[in-house]
């Protein structure tokens, strides 16, 4: 029946998409893409985007917890600065990422509607394989470059693009690392930022999903949701140690090849396996 309301998740099906989050979100695969594709094909109806953003709360505790050094230097730095004095490079690269989430917030709003609709496999894996040719060709250009470099023209050039993220088969830290390597930064360094532009956008859309809960409630049970964010904080904290290492050893090639035929694989069974 057009407009109703899906049925709640079970449990298994809530660690699944967990699992689904945790893996996909910090490799430049595309969480959202996985996400819809495992309810399409596992055969259970897209749960809307608050079930997408509790998952990234999830996804987001990993990050505090690996990038916590980082983050406790930017805290310092901030409480202890005063007006008149020296700007240090941990401030400093904390205000890039500050105005880098600006223009990423603002075109997330204006898309967030339209996204939300873009779910059709074939739309997805268009995504998945485009995206996924950029991000190896960015590879290609990648150099040296390091965020205590970073000017404020290259943080807006990253943080726009992280809006595509919006639609699923981009991939919100594929398409970031592949803005950074493009501009000449490190591997190392393109997923250094692409994680910690994570934090703010990643926070204010979680936020925002708990507002539009407590306006109106989902048919969601509190408990498989909280284990939920538990298992994709575990499994986030291994996925991100997993990129790394890959991306420091073979470069972004590997998983430029998964999207590509992860995406041809979409598109055999939709045609050919009755998801149409």
């Amino acid at each position: 029946m057009a407009g109703a309301e899906p049925a709640p998740l079970e449990l298994a099906e809530l660690l699944l998409l967990a699992v689904v989050q945790a893996l996909t979100e910090f490799l430049p695969v595309s969480s959202s893409g996985h996400l819809a594709l495992a309810g399409l094909f596992f055969g259970f109806a897209y749960q809307g985007l608050f079930v997408d953003l509790m998952l990234h709360a999830g996804t987001l505790l990993a990050v505090l917890v690996h990038y916590r050094r980082d983050l406790l230097g930017f805290a310092r730095s901030a409480i202890a600065w005063r007006p008149g004095a020296r700007v240090d490079a941990e401030l400093r690269l904390l205000l890039l990422i500050l105005l880098a989430t600006l223009p990423g917030g603002i075109l997330g709003l204006l898309l967030l509607e339209i996204a939300e609709d873009l779910r059709h496999p074939l739309f997805i894996a268009a995504n998945l394989a485009g995206f996924g040719i950029l991000l190896w060709l960015a590879d290609r250009r990648s150099g040296l470059g390091r965020l205590e470099t970073m000017s404020w023209r290259q943080a807006l050039v990253v943080g726009a693009a992280q809006a595509l993220a919006l639609f699923p088969g981009v991939s919100r830290s594929g398409i970031c690392l592949t803005a950074a390597l493009w501009l000449g930064f490190s591997r190392a360094e393109g997923a250094r930022l692409a994680f910690l532009l994570a934090v703010p956008i990643t926070a204010a859309a979680c936020l925002g999903g708990l507002i539009e809960a407590w306006r109106s409630p989902p048919d969601l049970r509190p408990l498989p949701m909280v284990l939920g964010v538990l298992v994709a904080a575990g499994a986030g904290l291994v996925a991100i140690r997993v990129l790394i290492g890959v991306l420091e050893r073979f470069g972004a090639l590997p998983f430029a090849a998964y999207r590509v035929a992860l995406a041809f694989a979409v598109v055999l069974l939709h045609v050919f396996g009755g998801h149409g």
